[in-house]
């Protein structure tokens, strides 16, 4: 089995738990002396965190899609490998070019653009391969 290896999105960090502090989770600021504490608050300004959230989402959605192609071209690859396995030892199955047609037309672009060319590398290999056996075929050889 051919496998695709080096490619990878960077890893998502996890947010650390944060534990209680021996004050019982209060937050306490030591007042000097002679200055008096103020008993309102500032309003508070509004914060959006969308923005993040959809950046996170779309690197998510990224990596998923790379994951993907990444085993469609390993799969075609497998595939490849089994027809010229086929081709030598005369016992070319015919599920195998249905199985290597079928992943040639499911074609998603990469995220990664070192994947995607890599992919669309192996996706040029089968389309010639498939239309050489079909070539093959048609002529009777």
């Amino acid at each position: 089995m051919v496998k695709i290896v080096g490619l990878g999105s960077p890893p998502v960090l996890q947010p650390r738990p944060v534990g209680r502090s021996a004050a019982g989770g209060r937050f306490r600021v030591a007042v000097e002396p002679g200055v008096e504490e103020s008993r309102e608050a500032a309003p508070v300004e509004s914060v959006s965190i969308a923005p993040s959230l959809l950046a996170i989402q779309e690197s998510l959605e990224a990596a998923e899609r790379d994951a993907r192609v990444k085993r469609r071209a390993e799969a075609m690859l497998d595939e490849l490998g089994a027809i010229q396995l086929g081709l030598l030892t005369g016992r070319l199955s015919e599920s195998r070019l249905t199985a290597l047609a079928k992943l040639a037309r499911e074609g998603e672009k990469a995220a990664d653009p070192r994947l995607a060319a890599i992919a669309e590398e192996v996706e040029v290999r089968a389309a010639v391969e498939l239309a050489r056996l079909e070539r093959a075929r048609g002529s009777g050889d």
